[in-house]
């Protein structure tokens, strides 16, 4: 029988060293970014000529190479972004990752010879929106790091699915949200995730609050829960699972860690590589010397993740948010006059001079950290040491840097020629009269290859000694240093001849030179479709140069949106004048489906007596029993159908054109819709898109201007000017990890962080945290200024509050009168009375988000 098929592992690559690192550890492809256009802006990352020399090493060595393009882009950015596109098309590489859905669109008709992945902050977790991607020329998907191995399967055995690769992230840093639905580094900060700038505030330590809200939505402190670091996961590792994973009919097996060193790559991805090489033998079981390599590398605790089946407190590193190292043993002696300390070992892994140890103190005594000098005593499995903090006999010992570990990564990375196995290369050696001709085949990474080189020299007729006929074939088998090995060699060498062994050695060195610029150049697209992707480039360009935005003539009757989760919510709000109601209900597990049917009903019969619009608003994330409620309410509402369906992610709006059929769409802001290009993607399904909240005000001008003078069939555009933000969706019930048994679902919840600010938190009906911002966006006083960027209508997040409350606020929004202004016209104080009126009513923290200030 021979070797089990196994996905392609793939490795991180912040750096040119841990490149290098990855490969010769063993890694099937790696991934790397540019220093613009990449999540991981704060690695080292790529200049132009560095992504060149990358791609032509690793593809020298049939190694694939696929670059992060994974952030949201700006209308002012688009340009750069295409030419940077172009550029990575031109030099060979293999793929692209993307996560905007504008830079998609227009990728996928200027470079169809690029391949597109979607990124995981497309937050692609159902198998609709792999259709999705399939159908929007995307070749392969990173899935969202929520799923399971149940939901992956569910997705590859999907019909429709089948051409379509799937990527899984199997070792690393896990994110609390899920990836692209995170604005928490955005909003506290202005350091956005979505923009590869997230400054990770989930790794802090937080309070867990039991709240009690007023009328109008101020939050009070009921009690104080404790603090933890409760939205800090603990390290994703698959190792123990990785055969099940191998067999899931995944394509791609993720390592994360961009920012991580070049020590760790080689570590992690040697790691990996040993076993899914095993797996294919079918000869591996997991091993605790492994296991410990991975723990000695990096870990905030080990978790099989979401994709092994794990949820709950086991997915998360609640007492400690940093690297905990490996147990080495324990303190056993402290000489208080000699500030010196003995630890044992357990005999698994001994401490020894140039460790990075932690020693964890009993009781109310100080952790601390150090490096054992050089001049330690070891003695069996004791080593002495001095110290300059006291240290306590009992106390825990972690080594955090191993220099064992140190030891054997440059042993991976210093592999000959920088590969793990070599390129086998069969070779034959012939002879045109007696010039030698050398013809070698050798797999690429597309196919199999042939090279034929032709000596430019003649071998004479020896006088004394011949070269023999081994000695021929030992100079061109010997590969040294080469990333080469001579599997299978033959000549037809007449013998008698001679040519000095210099002439031969530098001949053979023309022949894998020859090989190398093989593997290289086959990777790259020809001149002629080069060309042909330059033209189609230039021409967008030009048009995006000389088709400036336009402003849009002022509209009367702009439309407020309210979205609320109550039918009595929703009718004071329509009683407050709204003009339509997205409505997401709130819900508990197992109810009926009858009941949010009769919620529904009783919410379009209001809306339809004032004339406006309902819109039932999706949860902005679903899964197959979603779906299946909703197929079900759809069928108890009967001829009582809402005016639209909002969705909040590419799959569900699959999956509501199924279930649906004849109801428009409407898009929400998990869309995460940020250039013009992506409201052009969107036209053709979508009758009304929200705006990112990420963008300024400029950026949200340039953008309804450029879809105004581009896009005469467009969806219409609304901007959020008033709620809490949605900074956070977590796939765990983050009250429940912290307070274990004392949780109850009864409560209502938030987290403090060290400043004092409150973020209310709600765990959905599926067990899933949404976290809010501290502060409220209110926008009135800008009203004005967002109507004449051209957006055709605004809407206000009221699910968190009360329908008295919601009522007070959509009627002072309505009382504006923002929409009778031009732009140029002054502000009237009485935007600035209504916005006191505001603030008398909620008390608690406003900010103007990013309409200011951006990302």
């Amino acid at each position: 029988m021979g070797e089990k098929k196994i996905p392609e592992l793939l490795a991180p690559a912040g750096s040119f060293e841990s490149m290098k690192a990855a490969v010769s550890a063993g890694a099937d492809a790696v991934y790397l970014g540019g220093r613009k256009f990449g999540a991981r802006n704060l690695a080292s990352n790529f200049t132009g000529e560095e992504l060149k020399a990358a791609v032509d090493y690793c593809h020298s060595r049939n190694v694939r190479v696929y670059v992060t393009h994974n952030i949201l882009v700006h209308d002012d950015e688009i340009a750069d972004s295409i030419n940077e596109l172009h550029f990575l098309f031109s030099i060979g590489v293999d793929a692209v990752l993307l996560q905007d859905f504008g830079i998609l669109h227009e990728a996928s008709k200027l470079f169809p010879d690029l391949e597109l992945h979607a990124s995981t902050q497309m937050t692609i977790h159902n198998p609709e929106g792999v259709l999705w991607a399939e159908a929007n020329g995307v070749s392969r998907v990173v899935l969202s790091r929520e799923m399971s191995l149940e939901d992956i399967s569910a997705v590859r055995n999907f019909p429709g699915t089948e051409k379509t690769g799937l990527e899984v992230f199997v070792h690393g840093a896990l994110c609390c949200s899920y990836s692209g639905q995170c604005l928490l580094s955005s909003m506290i900060g202005g350091r956005s995730g979505n923009r590869g700038l997230c400054a990770q505030p989930c790794r802090k330590e937080y309070g867990i609050l039991s709240l009690k809200y007023d009328e109008c939505g101020n939050p009070a402190i009921k009690k104080k829960k404790g603090s933890c670091y409760m939205m800090s996961p603990a390290d994703l590792c698959t190792y123990l699972n990785l055969d099940s994973l191998g067999a899931s009919g995944v394509d791609s097996l993720k390592i994360e860690g961009r920012m991580k060193s070049p020590e760790y790559v080689a570590i992690v991805v040697s790691v990996y590589r040993r076993a899914l090489d095993l797996i294919a033998e079918g000869t591996w079981s997991p091993s605790d010397e492994d296991e410990t390599l991975l723990l000695l590398a990096f870990n905030r605790n080990f978790t099989g993740g979401y994709i092994s089946g794990e949820s709950g407190v086991s997915i998360m590193s609640v007492d400690h948010p940093g690297n905990r190292g490996v147990y080495a043993g324990r303190v056993v002696g402290y000489d208080r006059e000699k500030k010196k300390v003995t630890v044992r070992g357990d005999g698994r892994i001994i401490p020894e001079a140039g460790d990075g140890i932690l020693i964890r103190q009993n009781g109310a005594q100080d952790d601390f950290g150090l490096t054992i000098p050089g001049n330690a005593e070891k003695k069996g499995h004791e080593i002495s040491f001095h110290v300059k903090n006291p240290a306590f006999p009992g106390s825990s010992v972690y080594i955090t840097k191993s220099v064992l570990l140190s030891k054997m990564a440059k042993e991976v990375s210093s592999s000959p020629a920088g590969v793990a196995k070599k390129i086998q290369v069969r070779l034959r050696i012939g002879f045109d009269g007696r010039v030698p001709v050398v013809s070698a085949v050798f797999p690429s990474l597309h196919g199999e290859l042939s090279y034929e080189i032709r000596a430019g020299f003649e071998m004479q007729e020896a006088k004394s000694r011949p070269v023999d006929p081994d000695d021929l074939r030992n100079i061109f088998c010997k590969t040294g240093n080469l990333q080469f090995e001579v599997a299978d060699y033959e000549s037809d060498y007449p013998g008698g001849l001679f040519a000095p062994v210099s002439l031969l050695n530098e001949f053979r060195r023309d022949l894998f030179a020859g090989i190398e610029k093989c593997l290289i150049d086959v990777c790259l697209p020809s001149d002629d479709i080069i060309a042909g992707s330059a033209e189609r480039k230039d021409l967008f360009l030009s048009t995006l140069t000389n088709k400036k935005a336009v402003m849009p003539p002022r509209q009367a009757g702009r439309t407020i949106s309210v979205y609320v989760s109550s039918s009595a919510g929703a009718k004071a709000a329509l009683d407050a004048g709204c003009t339509r109601i997205y409505y997401e209900m709130k819900t508990a597990p197992g109810i009926d489906s009858s009941v949010y049917a009769r919620e529904l009903e009783e919410g379009i019969s209001a809306a339809s007596e004032y004339g406006a619009e309902f819109v039932w608003k999706w949860p902005r994330i679903t899964d197959r029993s979603f779906f299946m409620t909703a197929e079900e309410i759809l069928e108890l509402l009967g001829n009582s159908k809402p005016d639209g369906i909002m969705v909040e992610n590419v799959g569900d709006g699959i999956a509501a054109k199924r279930i649906a059929k004849d109801i428009p769409l409407y898009g929400g802001q998990g869309l995460n819709i940020f250039n013009y290009l992506a409201v052009e993607m969107f036209s053709g399904d979508y009758r009304l898109l929200t705006l990112s909240c990420e963008l300024n005000r400029s950026q949200l001008k340039k953008l309804c201007g450029l879809a105004a003078g581009r896009l005469p069939s467009r969806p219409s555009l609304e901007y959020v000017v008033f709620g809490p933000s949605e900074i956070l969706i977590s796939e765990n019930n983050l009250p429940a990890v912290s307070l274990g048994d004392n949780y109850s679902p009864s409560e209502e919840y938030g987290i403090a962080d060290t400043t004092g600010r409150i973020f209310p938190l709600q765990v959905d009906a599926y067990g899933r945290t949404h976290v809010y911002n501290s502060a409220v966006t209110c926008l009135i006083d800008s009203l004005p200024e967002i109507f004449a960027a051209g957006v055709d209508g605004i809407s206000l997040d009221l699910r968190l509050y009360s329908p008295e409350f919601a009522g007070k606020i959509t009627e002072l929004y309505v009382k504006a009168p923002a929409r009778s202004y031009d732009a140029g016209k002054k502000l009237s104080g009485s935007l600035n009375l209504l916005k006191k009126e505001i603030t008398s009513l909620y008390r608690g923290e406003i900010t103007a988000g990013h309409f200011n200030r951006g990302v």
